[in-house]
């Protein structure tokens, strides 16, 4: 297990202990879930997250207030000097708490109501239990985040990294992809063969395997993971 994943893993489970029981009610993802997600043992590490995303489903902003409540009385702060709206802190630990409803922060991601119905259950290492995002909905939820704030770059964006780590690192994505919702399917898959009509999207793939050799020639199979799931129907 690479230093990064550990770093990660060890901060996502410093989180779900000072949740407690709340930790039911929230589903982890983004960057931070990524090592849970991995299965290739020689596939390289996962970048460092500096954060925990946790999404939640509610029903109303006074629901999410209560959500934010709790969430002070187990010790979390807003983290008013970031001037982001979603951000806590506790201690060193920095999360980002979002609901799955657009109309309460202003934001969410279209792939957040389903991401919470689809969440899986993980054992931590210390034995907690938490909810993450499945590998289909991680890689929507990403596609999605890619498409608002990542300027069409793919070498700079961190979302787009986590999406090329999750293909090459996770053997089964392709049957689980194939297995998902059909509009869930199709919206990865036609993602997939928009990007790959970019001349640069090959060399990004490319771009974002670490540049050592061994990592490197893991890309003629990562080229045909990606087309493979962009031929999907």
């Amino acid at each position: 297990m690479g230093l990064n994943r550990n770093a990660n893993l060890a901060m996502l489970g410093l989180v779900a202990d000072r949740l407690g029981d709340l930790r039911e009610q929230v589903v982890f993802l983004g960057g931070c879930t990524t090592g849970l997600l991995i299965t290739d043992t020689a596939a390289p590490d996962v970048r460092a997250t500096m954060d925990v995303d946790l999404i939640v489903e509610v029903a109303s902003a006074l629901e999410f207030h209560d959500i934010e409540a709790e969430m002070q009385k187990r010790g979390f702060t807003p983290d008013v000097e970031s001037g982001i709206r979603c951000r806590w802190r506790s201690g060193d630990l920095i999360i980002d708490l979002m609901p799955d409803d657009e109309e309460i922060l202003g934001f969410s991601n279209r792939w957040y109501s389903d991401a919470i119905v689809h969440a899986v259950e993980e054992r931590l290492a210390d034995g907690a239990v938490i909810r993450r995002v499945s590998a289909p909905y991680f890689i929507a939820t990403k596609i999605e985040a890619f498409n608002g704030r990542g300027n069409g770059d793919y070498l700079a964006s961190h979302d787009f990294e986590d999406i090329v780590t999750l293909i090459d690192g996770r053997e089964e994505l392709y049957a689980e992809i194939e297995e998902s919702d059909a509009l869930l399917r199709r919206f990865i898959a036609y993602t997939f063969k928009q990007w790959a009509e970019d001349s640069d999207l090959f060399i990004a793939l490319a771009g974002q395997l670490p540049p050592d050799a061994v990592s490197q020639s893991r890309y003629s199979i990562l080229e045909r993971k990606f087309e493979a799931i962009a031929s999907m129907d």
